[in-house]
């Protein structure tokens, strides 16, 4: 199953891309992607993503297929050609 993921403004400092393509099993749970791009981009991606008691962090936002996720959504199943992407919340006035 292939996944498309696009990484925005911190993300994209942090993985050092703008998007990618991932091959990955069937049954690949979204959780199952944080933990693989964890393992990949290390502790700075996990930060962004996470809180310190391993919630989704309130500062960032995940969508898949253009929806937000929130901490349910994790146990969501992904389908081959989601695109899973990865942004921070912007603050201004």
């Amino acid at each position: 199953m292939r996944l498309k993921l696009k990484y925005i403004a911190t993300f994209r400092y942090v993985t050092g891309k703008r998007s990618e393509e991932l091959e990955v099993k069937d049954s690949f749970k979204l959780a199952d992607l944080l933990d693989l791009l964890v393992k990949r981009y290390g502790e700075k991606f996990r930060e962004l993503v996470f809180d310190k008691d391993g919630g989704l962090n309130e500062y960032s936002m995940v969508l898949v297929n253009g929806k937000v996720v929130n901490q349910e959504k994790l146990k969501l199943n992904l389908k081959d050609g989601d695109t899973v992407c990865f942004l921070p919340f912007v603050d201004g006035g």
